[in-house]
Formats: structure tokens, C-alpha cells, sequence
């Protein structure tokens, strides 16, 4: 039965973290230093509504997955924005989740909707791990990169517009739909091989 606590409508719900780029910065991320503005574009044309929160801690990024996201609708996207490393996110310097921590936090509360892990090689892991990552937390699809330095850090290419090009695409496709979802990913994938190799982008 579906859960009468969920929104109506589906949103990208995005939890970013702080960026540091060098030992010699010590603000936190600076304002042009964010992907929200790719969310306002896409929200502006259309695409999808948004919600942006900003997560320092693993207890901040527990409280908006239990408080916010477990409220979203069935089809929604869930947009992890961090620096990452195989099997891992980073939300700040002391703040490494693994692939089963994230899991924990994230328990059958993806039903019906994407994970998008946008953080550096954070895909780059053994595909059983993916698999139990999947199932762990009942995500329709699990999505992210498994190449290093993609560069979307303060929107620079190739990273934004792979972004871009994912989150468009998949504006009003309904998860429910397997095979046409899985075709749409197929062809999102064939077009980020064309033109953001560097990316490599990945799914299940």
C-alpha cells in the first residue's frame, strides 16, 4: 500500500556537502561553489521541482532521510552531491560514510525512486556491493560515476552537463515502467559515452 505520508508530486531531493578544495581554504563552500543552480535550470524549464539541503555530518544527513526524503514521492530522485572514493562519500574532512553505512541510513526508504551518487568513483566497486546496496535500501535505480576528478565542482565540465543531460532525460519517465525506464538509461548512457568519456557513467 502506498505510503499516504509522501508527497504527490516527484522532486530531485539533493543533500550536498561541504567543499574544500585545498589545505589553504578554510570557508566552507563558497555560494558559486554548488550545484544548485543546475537545480534552479532544471526547475525553471520544467524539468523537475527541487529541494537543496546542505549536510556537514552524518547526523545532519540522518535527520533530512529520516525527516524529508522518506516524505518524498514514489519516482523521485535522490541526488547525493559529495566528493566520494570507491564504496564511499565524503560529506566533509572528517565525514566518510561507506557503501553499508549509507545503506543503513538509507533502509527501505528508496522505493520507487533513483539514488544518484554524484561523488567521484564512488561506483567503482565490485558489482555485488552495488547489488546489496540496491536491495538494502529498495531503490528502483542506483546511478553515480565510476571515474575520478569529473570536475563538477563549482559547475565546471564535463560533470554538470552529464548531470544535466541525466536529470532531463529522465523528467516525467515513469519508474514503474521498467523496460521503457531501462531503455531511457541505456540511451543516457550510450550519449555520456559520446561526450563525457571521462565521466563514466554507471547504473543498475
Amino acid at each position: 500500500m502506498p505510503n499516504p505520508l509522501r508527497d504527490e508530486s516527484p522532486v530531485i531531493y539533493c543533500l550536498e556537502s561541504v567543499w574544500r578544495h585545498d589545505e589553504d581554504d578554510k570557508d566552507l563552500r563558497s555560494r558559486d561553489s554548488t550545484v544548485e543552480p543546475l537545480l534552479q535550470f532544471l526547475e525553471v524549464n520544467g524539468y523537475w521541482d527541487y529541494r537543496h539541503r546542505d549536510v556537514a555530518t552524518r547526523g545532519e544527513l540522518k535527520y533530512y532521510l529520516a525527516n524529508e526524503w522518506c516524505r518524498c514521492s514514489y519516482g523521485s530522485i535522490l541526488y547525493v552531491c559529495t566528493h566520494g572514493s570507491p564504496g564511499s562519500i565524503t560529506l566533509s574532512d572528517q565525514q566518510h560514510i561507506d557503501f553499508e553505512e549509507l545503506a543503513l541510513d538509507l533502509a527501505d526508504a528508496c522505493e520507487g525512486c533513483h539514488v544518484h551518487l554524484g561523488g567521484c568513483a564512488v561506483l567503482n566497486i565490485e558489482a555485488s556491493k552495488l547489488e546489496s546496496f540496491k536491495r538494502a535500501t529498495g531503490a528502483a535505480v542506483v546511478s553515480g560515476f565510476k571515474k575520478d576528478n569529473i570536475g563538477w565542482t563549482d559547475l565546471k565540465l564535463p560533470g554538470v552537463l552529464a548531470e544535466l543531460m541525466l536529470f532531463s532525460a529522465l523528467s516525467g519517465v515513469n519508474y514503474s515502467d521498467g523496460r521503457k525506464y531501462g531503455r531511457r538509461l541505456k540511451s543516457i548512457k550510450e550519449k555520456m559515452e559520446e561526450r563525457f568519456e571521462d565521466c563514466d557513467f554507471a547504473y543498475i
